[in-house]
């Protein structure tokens, strides 16, 4: 780790430790580690991060897992228990995360993956800050009369939520380091057509083989009412898709018609290194939290569905004024997110210059 600022690294620990967990000296904390091997998360991260909770007084449990699976992994629910905070450094906290935790307990899964990342702006802007950038974002898309949004390559939808969507709060249980969406928007109000460019790929909640669809021309899926109504491209790409969503149908015994919600990215320090050639999986679970990328959730009814679509360079507008505009979110637009910036200054800096890396 030579090559790191180590006060940024440790600027991002503390600010996953302290800000998003709330720990405490004395606490206990479990570092659930996924394999390096499969390459979500590099072998550094779980020992600087355990390092660091030891020499603040944590005491740490460290459990090794593999990658997610459909059936609990033996071992995390007695091991979570035992202990007052639960990070997941693995994907199968995002399995999870519609979850509430128990009675006095704290569980966090990080998308930060590496000791780079989180030794970035992505893992060292305060995490309050962006609790507050997204609350603010949450009151603007709750509070509209109309949502439309479009994309460069002809996606074309617009819709509005039902009253009773306006006053949900409901959105996953875990907390979630770095915190980079909004609150999930329901898709039942919304109709139009969505251009699929970029490959079909899972949204980390079940696992299903294969996990990803390449498509080699665009193509239209038609959505009324957050039901999809068909799609439209070359023949091979179409069959490919249907195939695409039968298998996962049989797979899960999902409802591959539905179009679950959407959100669009919020945290415009959030880069990926690795190509989407390597794999979409991996690059679209990285990516997602970027504001360059609007990501539907669809196939099935239980939140969140299980087959992403992901929207580069959206603009969402809200009652006809754009709040995200060719993938930037625009933070000064809106009364919400400029008081947002006025109480936190350190976001200005962030949004005025996102990052270009992100995997294309």
């Amino acid at each position: 780790m030579s090559d790191l600022d180590m006060s940024e690294l440790e600027k991002g620990i503390r600010n996953l430790l302290f800000n998003c967990a709330d720990a405490r000296t004395g606490q206990r904390l479990l570092i659930v580690r996924e394999d390096p091997a499969l390459g979500w998360y590099d072998a550094k991260l779980a020992g600087a991060i355990a390092d660091f909770a030891e020499d603040a007084g944590i005491i740490v449990e460290t459990l090794d897992v593999g990658g997610p699976q459909n059936d609990p992994v033996p071992g995390i629910a007695e091991a979570a228990d035992r202990n007052d905070i639960t990070l997941f450094l693995a994907r199968i906290g995002d399995q999870g995360r519609f979850e509430e935790p128990p009675q006095g307990k704290v569980r966090v899964m990080s998308y930060a993956r590496d000791v780079a990342s989180l030794a970035s702006p992505f893992g060292t802007v305060t995490h309050q800050a962006m609790i507050a950038a997204k609350e603010a974002v949450n009151r603007i898309l709750l509070d509209a009369e109309e949502i439309h949004f479009t994309c460069p390559q002809g996606t074309d939808m617009r819709g509005r939520l039902s009253p009773e969507e306006r006053r949900s709060d409901k959105d996953v249980g875990m907390r979630r380091f770095p915190l980079g969406v909004h609150q999930p928007i329901p898709a039942r109000g919304f109709s139009g057509r969505v251009v699929l460019t970029l490959p079909l790929t899972p949204t980390g909640s079940r696992v299903y083989d294969p996990p990803c669809l390449f498509l080699n021309d665009a193509v239209t899926a038609e959505v009324r009412h957050g039901r999809i109504e068909g799609f439209d491209g070359s023949p091979d790409d179409v069959a490919n898709v249907q195939a695409h969503y039968a298998s996962v149908e049989k797979s899960l015994g999902v409802n591959p018609t539905t179009v679950h919600s959407w959100h669009a990215g919020l945290h415009p320090a959030n880069a990926c290194r690795h190509k989407i050639t390597e794999d979409a999986d991996r690059w679209s679970n990285n990516i997602f939290n970027n504001p360059r990328f609007l990501h539907l959730h669809t196939c099935g009814e239980d939140p969140p569905g299980e087959i992403a679509w992901m929207v580069l360079d959206p603009i969402v507008a809200v009652d006809g004024k754009p709040l995200w505009q060719a993938g930037a979110l625009l933070p000064w637009d809106f009364a919400p997110l400029r008081d947002c910036l006025t109480e936190w200054p350190e976001l200005a800096p962030v949004y005025d210059n996102p990052t270009q890396e992100i995997g294309l």
